[in-house]
């Protein structure tokens, strides 16, 4: 979840709070207070905080994602993205074009199998704990869920600007 705080946007994980100062270097306290003071030299344009970690969106599109479920490093396909959206296991990213790419551990089956759908384009991402929601290009919202992928049903119609999502919906 995201709110506006001074230098730049709070973004609210299961155990820690991550900003960016007025530097637009990252600040989180909690219990991922550490791995943030290890790239807290980095400037970026956002930071999202998920489950048990974060990422950090540099100024040059390229994401740099600590903590979770990845002892420290989490490894990220190459940018340049545009958003970044994290959750419990798993960070979707949303390219320029509006591509929308997902990775992480997103069963037990297979930990590395894709969390969202590839086909469309999107304009925004969200994510809460198992569960994201994207607005597609035409406004309209489409949300899914784990085991992989699974769609959930009762998504409103509309034409919509923003979206956040919860733990499970």
């Amino acid at each position: 979840d995201t709110a506006s705080a001074g230098g730049g946007a709070l973004s609210v994980g299961a155990v820690h709070n991550c900003l960016l100062d007025r530097e637009a270097r990252p600040v989180c306290w909690g219990d991922f207070d550490r791995d943030a003071a290890a790239l807290s030299d980095q400037r970026a344009a956002s930071v999202v905080a998920g489950w048990g970690g974060f990422c950090l969106l540099r100024a040059d599109g390229e994401a740099v994602c600590r903590g979770g479920f990845a002892a420290t490093a989490i490894a990220v396909p190459p940018g340049p993205w545009r958003a970044l959206a994290m959750g419990r296991d798993a960070v979707c990213g949303l390219r320029h074009n509006g591509q929308l790419q997902c990775w992480g551990h997103t069963n037990e089956i297979d930990p590395f199998a894709p969390l969202a759908p590839t086909e469309g384009h999107y304009r925004a991402i969200a994510m809460g704990g198992d569960a994201a929601c994207a607005i597609r290009d035409d406004g309209g919202l489409r949300c899914w869920s784990r085991p992989p992928a699974q769609s959930i049903e009762a998504v409103p119609e509309g034409h919509f600007l923003q979206v956040s999502v919860g733990y499970a919906h």
